[in-house]
């Protein structure tokens, strides 16, 4: 039954071979049209699968978080003042657009600063305060009874107890003193030659377009302001995860077009080569590009773009999809040279059935192997196995397809095979009689190469990946790109820019996770410290007033006894009578908003900050840093 169906179906492409042609050349460039607009996604979360609880926990951390992204506006001149009155009027600007473009811009550290100066003496230490209390209760007690006894009697006066004032100042001025690295507030390397802007877009923003789409909007601002008005050397550069993330992508999609391009350019070329025809090109490649325009356009409709893995898949599927056709084309030239020009029909018939039961089982094989890894969890394999097997099948079925119908129509135009046959290899002959007249040596060498590669092969087995993250990466962005320009940005601060954040499902969770990691002895070297709202809020606050009250009242009772210049430090650090507890709310906007989700939820989001000294892109610090 199959063999009479070929033979009515080769009759049928014989008489009208320009329409079966034709219809070829409607799917492929229908299925073109479709395989082109596929969007390419570098994110390694797309490789893995949607049951992975990173990557559920990152969609929850998306809807949850208002902003976990950031753009980076790295200004570098070499007159620091200009680059300030730049950057002032850069986030003038940039505050004109609208929320939904960029959420927050962190710029200047001032209200930080102002809060803690404003609020310091409800950071000191509940233990120092009572210490100061007493010591100054203590001193004016001494002081009272040495103006007694000196009008009493002129003995020496004993030792007078040290209110240790410049111990506590040297101690409390730390946290506003850690300020004074960022000139005026703003935040700049310590060699004051980069200042940098954060902007903070909306989690909802997490697309290639999104980000391509802000960061086109921030460069328009940028050439508005104009950095040459404010200093001639003055240079504007963006890093970031955004601008990273657009680099590896576009760095992604490039790669994949030049080698796609390259490996059917290869492919093809190797065919002319092989055949000596230039027409034998169409021959072989036509069905073979059918099918691959197949595998991305169901590509496109089942999965909706390309990850890492699957974006390369063009050349394993041209490489492999035309194995089919270079057999029955090979096939057809010998059998039409035999039959001679006015053969078609024979040459067609007898070369169609002659390769369609071994092509079927061989590329139904590597359809089968690839279809397997459907099955993996790994969505990165997943896809590959459905693109990679759907691209098998579709070269096979359109080399038997489309493939006569193409011969028919390059013979109709000019006879095929007229060309003799060349006369075999001398190579080819004294090989396949070395390997006859000597098969033990081959055999043997085999055995020794296996064995060999199995030894190779040892030390993988037990564990076989790569740990350098930065193999993943695309080079041209690590050594000019982005990622240089955000190592730069890594040293005006000490603790990591970008921290890992962590959603506990309530306020006290959010605290036991904090206890529990820095009580860890194994997070010593991997974690540096751990950050939630509470760090920010003073505690046992209501001790602390009432201490806080004792010694203003006791500073504005008596201290005439001391020395000018001690009077004046007392003063200076005199509790103010504006002070009370300290809530959330008074918390300065750069500091609260980083823990509040978008819902409004205050205090169950905290952050980890890993060792400056370790790299997130080794794997071997990744898994302890998890772990």
């Amino acid at each position: 039954m199959v063999d009479r169906l070929i033979t009515r179906y080769i009759s049928l492409v014989v008489r009208k071979p320009f329409v079966f042609a034709g219809i070829g050349l409607i799917f492929l460039v229908v299925f073109t049209y479709f395989g082109v607009q596929l969007d390419i996604r570098s994110d390694f979360a797309e490789l893995l699968p949607t049951s992975a609880p990173s990557v559920q926990h990152l969609d929850e951390l998306r809807h949850r978080v208002a902003s976990h992204q950031s753009l980076t506006v790295a200004i570098e001149c070499p007159d620091l003042d200009a680059s300030k009155r730049f950057a002032v009027a850069l986030v003038q600007e940039l505050e004109k657009l609208p929320k939904d473009r960029i959420r927050y811009i962190d710029w200047n550290t001032n209200q930080l600063t102002d809060f803690y100066k404003r609020y310091k003496w409800l950071f000191a230490d509940l233990k120092d305060l009572e210490d100061f209390r007493d010591r100054l209760k203590k001193r004016i007690e001494e002081e009272t009874e040495a103006a007694v006894i000196e009008q009493l009697d002129e003995e020496e006066a004993p030792k007078k107890t040290d209110l240790r004032i410049d111990e506590l100042k040297a101690k409390y001025d730390k946290k506003v003193k850690e300020q004074d690295r960022y000139p005026d507030g703003f935040f700049v390397t310590p060699d004051r030659s980069l200042l940098a802007i954060f902007l903070r877009p909306p989690s909802t923003l997490n697309t290639y377009e999104d980000s391509k789409r802000l960061v086109a909007e921030v460069w328009e601002v940028v050439h508005k302001v104009d950095p040459k008005k404010f200093h001639p050397q003055m240079k504007v550069g963006f890093t970031g995860e955004v601008q990273t993330g657009i680099e590896e992508r576009e760095a992604l999609a490039s790669d994949a077009r030049f080698i796609g391009f390259l490996a059917v350019f290869l492919v093809l070329l190797s065919i002319m080569v092989f055949f000596v025809s230039v027409r034998s090109v169409l021959v072989v490649g036509f069905p073979m590009l059918i099918g691959l325009a197949t595998a991305f356009t169901v590509a496109h409709f089942a999965v909706g773009y390309l990850n890492s893995a699957t974006a390369f898949l063009t050349s394993i599927i041209a490489g492999n999809g035309i194995n089919t056709m270079i057999i029955v084309g090979a096939r057809f030239y010998e059998e039409i040279r035999t039959a001679g020009p006015k053969g078609l029909a024979v040459a067609l018939e007898t070369a169609i059935k002659a390769t369609m039961t071994s092509t079927l089982v061989a590329d139904l094989t590597s359809a089968l192997a690839y279809a397997s890894l459907m099955f993996a969890g790994f969505r990165g394999f997943s896809q590959f196995g459905v693109i990679g097997g759907v691209g098998m099948v579709s070269c096979w079925l359109y080399s038997f397809i489309f493939g006569p119908a193409v011969i028919a129509a390059l013979h109709t135009i000019r006879p095929l095979g007229l060309r003799k046959a060349g006369s075999p290899s001398k190579f080819a002959g004294s090989a396949a009689r070395l390997v006859a007249n000597r098969p033990k040596i081959f055999v043997f060498g085999a055995v020794v190469l296996s064995i060999v590669s199995v030894i190779a092969l040892v030390k993988y087995v037990q564990d076989p990946f790569e740990y350098d993250f930065h193999k993943l990466r695309n080079r041209e962005t690590q050594e000019r790109g982005s990622s240089k320009l955000s190592g730069r940005v890594d040293h005006i601060f000490d603790v990591p820019s970008t921290p890992t954040p962590i959603i506990a499902e309530s306020v006290e969770q959010a605290k036991r996770i904090k206890e529990r990691i820095m009580n860890d002895p194994q997070r010593i070297g991997i974690i540096q410290e751990v950050k939630t709202i509470h760090d920010y809020i003073p505690s046992d606050q209501e001790k602390k007033l009432e201490v806080l009250a004792e010694i203003r009242a006791l500073i504005d009772k008596k201290i005439d006894f001391l020395s000018e210049e001690e009077q004046r430090q007392v003063l200076e650090y005199r509790p103010p009578e504006y002070l009370r507890v300290v809530t959330f709310d008074d918390l300065p906007e750069p500091v609260k908003r980083p823990f509040v989700e978008i819902d409004g939820t205050v205090g169950r989001i905290l952050y980890a900050y890993h060792e400056n000294v370790h790299s997130i892109l080794d794997g071997r610090f990744l898994l302890k840093y998890a772990n």
